[in-house]
């Protein structure tokens, strides 16, 4: 696995959704690294990782292994978006001694059945066409429909991103996603948790992010109004000092 790093202090780990490669955090370790040694990972099959049929849980362990074996062991934060919260989360669950603070972005414990369709869907497309048939799915499930009408540039960056995924790749982690379920182990997390969620966000619904934060201890849970699947991109000048706080306080 891919790991970038930038910076000096605490570590903080990032990790992007399964719409972006690691790429669309590069932003937000920039303004972090002020305060902290950040590791940007580019999960299996995205920038220049290999690809992996491990479960969600298993790239949790692949990655631990990885980060100590660059020297960090413990005091860990981990930030996730997406499908990168769910890895943080089995972070959390797997490694408690190591990871001290946990922020999740957008992301959630499992998806209902209504969920899984819709990622279903994409993968299916992806299957038959490649990831042409699903980029437009996955811009919409990426931005809302006001931002997209508003910030072309920044979603045909994401839209070309999106085109150049590993197609085989993309259909592992969709599946990944409808295969996975942390909730068992959501209360037993010790790590000081952030949660936040755009309330425009239809691919990982806001009420998904509630579960996740009322059923971690003492767990945080900020709510963003008109903001969609990606509050780090859409609403960095919010997102950020939230972030920095949480980290501060933490």
């Amino acid at each position: 696995m891919i790991l970038r790093q930038t910076g000096n202090g605490r570590p903080l780990l990032l990790l992007h959704s399964l719409l972006a490669d690691g790429r669309s955090v590069e932003a937000l370790a920039s303004e972090l690294s002020q305060t902290h040694r950040v590791v940007i990972a580019d999960l299996p099959g995205y920038g220049g990782s290999p690809r992996s049929t491990a479960s969600i849980p298993q790239i949790a362990q692949e990655l631990m292994a990885a980060m100590m074996a660059e020297g960090f062991k413990r005091d860990l934060s981990v930030l996730g978006n997406g499908y990168g919260g769910f890895v943080a989360l089995s972070l959390a669950q797997q490694f408690s001694a190591a990871v001290g603070r946990l922020i999740l972005l957008d992301s959630a414990a499992a998806f209902p059945p209504a969920g899984k369709q819709g990622i279903q869907t994409m993968l299916d497309k992806v299957r038959i066409g490649g990831m042409s048939a699903a980029v437009d799915i996955g811009v919409s499930r990426l931005f809302p429909p006001a931002y997209i009408e508003t910030h072309p540039d920044v979603v045909a960056t994401y839209r070309a991103a999106l085109l150049q995924m590993d197609a085989e790749s993309f259909i592992c982690m969709c599946q990944n996603l409808i295969n996975v379920d942390l909730r068992p182990g959501l209360s037993a997390v010790r790590s000081n948790t952030l949660v936040i969620v755009g309330l425009e966000d239809h691919a990982t619904p806001a009420a998904l992010a509630r579960e996740v934060a009322t059923t971690i201890p003492d767990a945080k849970l900020l709510e963003l109004a008109g903001c969609g699947h990606a509050p780090h991109i859409q609403m960095p000048e919010v997102v950020i000092p939230l972030i920095k706080e949480f980290l501060d306080e933490a």
